[in-house]
């Protein structure tokens, strides 16, 4: 077994040990369908992309059948995708997810600054969860970002007063003195910290009071970003599953691009899981939403 293979397996989640499974066989979701239904288990492709992209899960009785004999198809260890899967989500009215967050050091390139950062304001990111994500993103001339403006539902999952918010520059560009947070509702800016080395920055919104567990807040706050850096994208990073998230990206009239697309991503860097071209709106704004989002990156691109 492959190395990639036997660390997906051992570490999961189950969407990227099956992706990476049947990457290393060289196997298409086509030739994946055939042989299952050969095997008299048969699933279509669109649920054999949904299951490797974790918009989906196995769960039925005849879908938990075909990762038995996906794991046989594909050369793997008896047992070995089915035990990633745990135990059955229950039916009817939707438990609130208490899944421990994915590690960042899963979807940012620049992960260890970004943690190193926010470890300097003594924050975890599992002490509150994030309900619903709505993100205004502002692109003015030249394909640069000037602005983004976020409202989150937030939820405790432990005692909490302060939520802090990392705000990631393209390499090699400087953000000092050009980045700057505004609380907008509901919030107070607290502590900013700013990476040396990296075009990273922190800021903590201050709730105002303590949340118990469970107790939910709803903040609104902004960035505006003066740096001149040229982008072709935009991305919500996600470490733990949401009910719901929106992004909105409005281009100036001397910014409008020649063609956008919404994509989904497991990982920074990776291939989008979702690749899907969009018009640009008569306002001049092109957006995303999705419910029931696992962790990951969602968000809009463009080509100027």
């Amino acid at each position: 077994m492959q190395p990639p293979v036997a660390d997906a397996l051992r570490q999961g989640p189950f969407p990227h040990a099956l992706r990476t499974a049947i990457k290393a066989r060289k196997l298409s979701l086509e030739r994946l369908h055939q042989r299952l239904a050969a095997a008299g288990t048969p699933v279509g492709m669109s649920t054999l992309s949904s299951w490797q992209s974790g918009r989906r899960r196995p769960e039925r009785p005849e879908s938990l059948e075909a990762v038995t004999v996906l794991e046989d198809i594909l050369g793997l260890p008896a047992r070995s995708l089915s035990d990633l899967l745990g135990a059955p989500r229950r039916r009817g009215p939707r438990p609130r997810m208490t899944r421990p967050p994915r590690p960042v050091a899963d979807l940012l390139a620049l992960a260890s600054p970004a943690v190193a950062l926010t470890r300097q304001l003594d924050w975890r990111e599992d002490r509150l969860r994030i309900v619903s994500a709505w993100d205004d993103v502002e692109v003015g001339r030249g394909s640069c970002v000037v602005g983004v403006e976020t409202r989150l539902v937030l939820e405790a999952v432990e005692e909490v007063d302060r939520y802090v918010a990392t705000f990631h520059g393209a390499p090699g560009t400087g953000l000092s003195g050009a980045v700057r947070f505004a609380a907008l509702a509901d919030c107070h800016i607290g502590r900013v910290r700013q990476d040396p080395t990296h075009p990273l920055i922190a800021a903590e919104l201050l709730l105002g009071r303590r949340l118990p567990p469970g107790e939910t807040a709803i903040i609104r706050f902004g960035v505006t970003d003066g740096s001149g850096r040229r982008e072709t994208e935009y991305g919500r990073f996600l470490s733990a599953a949401a009910q719901h998230v929106a992004v909105s990206v409005h281009f100036a009239p001397d910014a409008r691009p020649r063609r956008c697309w919404r994509f989904v991503r497991d990982l920074q860097g990776w291939p989008d899981q979702l690749h899907k071209e969009v018009r640009l709106g008569p306002f001049g704004k092109v957006h995303v939403v999705r419910n029931s989002v696992p962790p990951g990156i969602l968000g809009i691109a463009w080509q100027p």
